[in-house]
């Protein structure tokens, strides 16, 4: 998973950043388990300045509480990728003759509504 933003970050907070993909991941069902392959990365292309950010959060910029909008768009943004990827993926046949189906959009919706009503937030 890689995460980029735009903020002006230095290397422990994108490391703290980085961190935080892994929950959105869990949040589409997985657990990074043993031989999972996953691991995330996070970087700044630094266009917009620290103190900036932290001002339109209305945060601290001696504190990294500050960067809680960051962490909650990093979660949601790997969850909403993992989502989007799962639903819009097709069925295909690969390597001798192994084939992976896609997922049934309809039926998975409503086994998602009948064991959690009302959604993620409900």
């Amino acid at each position: 998973m890689v995460l980029a933003t735009d903020v002006q970050l230095e290397s422990r907070q994108l490391w703290k950043l980085a961190k935080r993909a892994v929950l959105g991941l869990a949040r589409t069902g997985s657990y990074g388990g043993n031989g999972s392959g996953d691991f995330s990365l996070a970087l700044s292309n630094a266009s917009l300045p620290w103190g900036e950010y932290v001002g339109s959060v209305g945060g601290d910029p001696e504190r990294d509480s500050s960067l809680n909008p960051l962490y909650r768009a990093a979660v949601e943004a790997v969850e909403e990728a993992v989502l989007n990827a799962l639903f819009k993926a097709e069925t295909m046949t690969g390597r001798q003759g192994h084939t992976r189906y896609a997922l049934p959009v309809e039926e998975t919706l409503a086994l998602l509504e009948r064991y959690h009503p009302g959604g993620a937030e409900g």
